[in-house]
């Protein structure tokens, strides 16, 4: 402290060092950055976009609706809906299939007995025929044939690009009664089509 007279006066580091002291112990205030509740936000609607229309697709396939147009649901709603892992499906090497394969896309998958019988013949022929018969959506529809779970063999089911299996179908020894049946196919995939535009 420097005296001059009768006042004194603090040397000017003094003062600096107190007010330093003072703005360490003074709570601070600083921009918080977005709450993470934005990113939640964000990861529900990005689910609810791709998932809304799959499932608006069924509701209106088996809701009735798609009666007013004169049609009906020609598959089994398979509820819970199956997986991959369920079916139990296999490469040609004999390894199990993960489910990721067949994401993002809409399958017709047929799970084929040990030997090719006259079902599965007419079968192999009706996939490629039903692919055919989607016109401009047939890119939209990708083919498995293969072998699966003994349950599910013999039958056609269809998966949607979120991995669920929720259609199934028989298959047909007579010809005629698989192609007659194998419309009924045709159309339940128009329908889905047309509700959902995802896959």
């Amino acid at each position: 402290m420097v005296y001059h007279g009768r006042r004194c006066f603090w040397p000017l580091y003094w003062i600096e060092f107190e007010e330093a002291s003072r703005m360490k112990d003074t709570p601070q205030t600083f921009n918080q950055p977005p709450h993470s509740s934005s990113n939640r936000w964000t990861l529900i609607v990005f689910f609810l976009v791709f998932t809304v229309p799959v499932l608006a697709a069924y509701f209106a396939l088996y809701s009735g609706w798609w009666q007013k147009q004169g049609s009906t649901e020609h598959g089994q709603l398979l509820t819970p809906p199956l997986i991959v892992n369920d079916l139990a499906l296999r490469n040609k090497q004999n390894q199990l299939l993960d489910e990721t394969v067949f994401r993002k896309r809409w399958w017709l998958i047929y799970i084929a007995p040990q030997t090719c019988d006259e079902a599965c013949k007419n079968t192999q022929f009706l996939m490629q025929q039903i692919k055919i018969g989607l016109g401009a959506d047939q890119n939209r529809l990708h083919l498995w044939q293969g072998q699966g779970a003994a349950q599910a063999e013999g039958q056609l089911y269809i998966m949607d690009p979120l991995g669920q299996i929720m259609l199934r179908y028989p298959t047909y020894a007579d010809p005629k009664e698989s192609v007659l049946k194998g419309r009924g196919i045709l159309k339940d995939l128009q329908k889905l089509f047309k509700v959902s535009h995802i896959g």
